[in-house]
């Protein structure tokens, strides 16, 4: 940030001193001018000139856009989930979840780089991250070769690293949120003297949800007129931390070393409550109570280290050798008591599952500039593991002693290795830009379901494709046209034959014969930047195989059963805009919104679904600056009804937030309110779904008023640059 303020007044003193050339040029033309006598000298003012520069807070790359945090004076006192609303292509749905292009198909990396808790649950940890601790986001809507091909949408870049100087940086901020939330701390500190470099980060933070109610209801019709009626509240309290260190060393000019160790660490507990009662044209058929209790424990360490090697001759030749190395542990405990049964003969049970994963990666890179072309290309292996113990014990009649259920009792292995190469192009002249790649990627993957005697061989090879152009029109404008394929593997949680019961009446099961889904996109798009920023672009996706999640209703049962299947055809038409204007010197405000019609078939039992359907989010917000540092800002969101699934489907709301800022210490030191939604304590979020001879709907009570108070500290000096790896591991082939 330093670094940047620093360049900015650079180019105000250029600015300044190309104003006054000619000033000075014309006294130096006129060396012999005689100078008037001083009774006659003519008193001249000069009116000092105030040059105020615009930082972008938005701008277009070739295959990219890019939002700057550091830009938006709402990232004081919000979560990058928050943020997230007013970054272009993202968006959040009714639930909080986070969406790229209105799907939920995309990959997360933290400063190009994989992070294994942002892939298994990227929405809590957004959610508990301050934005004041991003630099960046980049959207990358078309990614070029040297990223996995996983992602049907793209991949979001959080950068939070900003450039390294000889001296030390560092920042510290705290903050309390509630009544959903909690106190949360953290701090990052970096210190680097000629050849050695070290950064160092680390905080926690606790989230606590107060008990809110829910209700479903399903209902039955044809031949098994039935009605559910289940009703019930749920709690939960989070505490988790993390951090790191990173380590760099420079020998030569040549030659760069770097490491890099992180950890996240989770414990949470939760207790719900839930009342349950079948009927059939008014009389019970099936009723009972329950009261339950739940506690967990997860854990994920990762260790990297970068080798980067550069050519004297050329310094533009560099060869990177990375290897990463990623481990995962997670507990996860229940116990369910039952009462006032009806026709309901299910005794009390505890539920234990233990989930550990191991990843290593190996990868070599390699890049070059020919006669103005800049080649990349490299190879790549992952090796992951993974085993789940999933136990369920049962309490004896007599007894009351508790024992394991075999035929509840799920027990997993799996192994995957994808084995990758890739190839690129790029070149940029004064008005174009043009980049083209190629990855290629093979998948092997055995899995063995013990419990249910089931076995799982998959071996796919996918050549991927991407291409980009861009054309710069004059100084302000820029034009784009790419087309990319991406690819999203089915997750072991989508392949696993095992019957989730925890809910009696509604099941769900994995397909162990799920294939790959293969997504094509093309995409144009616009960017304008001066005093008003504009960025439009439209886009076309379509597969013709998805994975949807299909659900039925069994009569004789009288169950709900949800399994997923490739027998979805999906096609996408998209409109994104992203408007900044300054309406004054000091009051800004900006728009954030896109546009979506899905056209959507897959087959749902002996039946055909068609879902036609037009969905709009958008995002209003604005800001003033006032003067000794004060900043206030306001904004509305708005997201409309739309499908979640084939079968599911959100009915929109609209969200409001108001925050103030107080810069301090030369804007070392910011303090921040904010408010959401004041005028309305909680909101109702109901589901609605439907399929063959059933429909139902889920309403969930959520806490909606939240009060948010922050304090940000920045320190430190520095001087002179510090160097990265420009490649290195970035496993993105595992989708949300």
């Amino acid at each position: 940030m330093l670094k940047k303020i620093t360049m900015n007044t650079r180019y105000l003193l250029v600015i300044l001193v190309a104003a006054l050339l000619p000033l000075l040029s014309t006294a130096q033309q006129r060396p012999d001018t005689p100078r008037k006598p001083s009774g006659s000298d003519t008193a001249r003012t000069l009116q000092a000139a105030v040059v105020t520069a615009t930082r972008p807070i938005v701008r277009r790359e070739i295959d990219r856009l890019i939002y700057d945090l550091q830009a938006d004076p709402d990232s004081k006192h919000s979560s990058v989930l928050e943020m997230m609303n007013k970054v272009p292509y993202l968006s959040l749905d009714p639930d909080g979840n986070l969406l790229l292009k209105g799907n939920s198909s995309f990959k997360i990396l933290v400063n190009g780089k994989n992070s294994g808790l942002l892939s298994r649950s990227p929405n809590e940890i957004l959610r508990t991250m301050p934005a004041s601790t991003i630099e960046r986001i980049e959207v990358i809507t078309t990614p070029p070769a040297r990223y996995d091909a996983e992602g049907l949408t793209g991949i979001i870049n959080i950068i939070t690293v900003k450039k390294i100087d000889n001296g030390y940086t560092g920042t510290a901020n705290a903050s309390e949120r509630g009544p959903v939330g909690g106190p949360r701390a953290g701090f990052s500190f970096t210190v680097k003297q000629d050849k050695i470099g070290a950064s160092a980060w680390g905080g926690a933070n606790r989230s606590i949800t107060p008990a809110t109610d829910f209700t479903t209801t399903r209902h039955t019709f044809g031949t098994n007129v039935s009605d559910l009626d289940q009703q019930g509240s749920r709690r939960s309290d989070n505490n988790s931390s993390f951090g790191g260190i990173e380590l760099s060393y420079a020998p030569d000019s040549l030659q760069l070393l770097y490491g890099r160790l992180g950890y996240n660490d989770n414990h949470s507990s939760g207790s719900f409550h839930q009342t349950s009662m079948l009927t059939s044209q008014g009389s019970p058929l099936q009723a009972y109570d329950l009261d339950g209790n739940n506690s967990g424990h997860s854990s994920d360490i990762d260790a990297a280290v970068n080798y980067q090697l550069s050519s004297r001759k050329n310094k533009s030749r560099i060869f990177t050798l990375s290897y990463e190395y990623d481990t995962y542990h997670n507990t996860q405990t229940s116990a369910t008591d039952l009462f006032d049964e009806l026709n309901y003969p299910i005794p009390d049970y505890r539920q234990h599952n233990l989930t550990q994963s191991r990843e290593q990666t190996v990868q070599a890179d390699f890049a070059e500039s020919v006669k103005g072309w800049n080649i990349e290309t490299g190879v790549k292996g992952i090796f992951r593991s993974n085993n789940s113990d999933f136990q369920y014990w049962q309490a004896d009649s007599l007894s009351g002693k508790y024992t394991i259920v075999p035929g509840q009792t799920n027990q997993f292995h799996n192994e995957q290795d994808v084995y990758g190469a890739y190839a690129s192009l790029q070149r940029s002249t004064k008005k174009w830009d043009y980049k083209a790649g190629v990855r290629a990627e093979g998948t092997v993957m055995d899995a063995d379901f013990f419990s249910t005697g089931t076995k799982v061989n998959q071996h796919y090879f996918n050549i991927i494709p991407s291409v980009g152009i861009s054309r710069k029109i004059g100084t302000t404008s820029t034009i784009n046209l790419a087309f990319s394929q991406r690819i999203k593997r089915p997750g072991i949680n989508r392949l696993n034959p095992y019957v989730d019961r925890s809910n009696p009446d509604f099941e769900k099961t994995g397909n162990p014969h799920l294939a790959p889904t293969v997504m094509n996109m093309i995409q144009l798009g616009y960017g304008f930047s001066g005093k008003i920023s504009l960025n439009v672009s439209t886009d076309f996706s379509f597969s013709n195989s998805i994975d949807v999640q299909t659900t039925v209703f069994d009569p004789v049962r009288k169950v709900t059963v949800t399994t997923y299947q490739n027998a979805g055809k999906a096609r996408r038409w998209g409109f994104d805009c992203n408007l900044g204007v300054p309406i004054t010197p000091k009051w800004r405000a900006s728009l954030n919104g896109n546009l979506a019609y899905f056209d959507v078939t897959g087959q749902v039992g002996d039946g055909v679904v068609h879902v036609k359907k037009a969905i709009y989010r958008t995002n209003l917000s604005t800001y003033y600056q006032f003067k000794k540092g004060w900043q206030t800002s306001a904004s509305l969101n708005i997201t409309s009804s739309g499908p979640t699934d084939l079968q599911t489907e959100t009915r929109g709301f609209a969200g409001y937030s108001f925050g103030i800022n107080k810069n301090l210490f030369k804007d070392k030191l910011t303090l921040s309110a904010s408010v959401n939604n004041p005028f309305a304590q909680y909101r109702q979020n109901p589901t609605i779904s439907f399929g063959p001879e059933f429909n139902g709907l889920t309403v969930v009570h959520e806490y909606f008023r939240s009060f948010n108070v922050s304090v940000n500290y920045r320190f430190g000096k520095q001087k002179l640059s510090i160097r990265k790896n420009k490649n290195g591991i970035d496993n993105n082939d595992l989708s949300n």
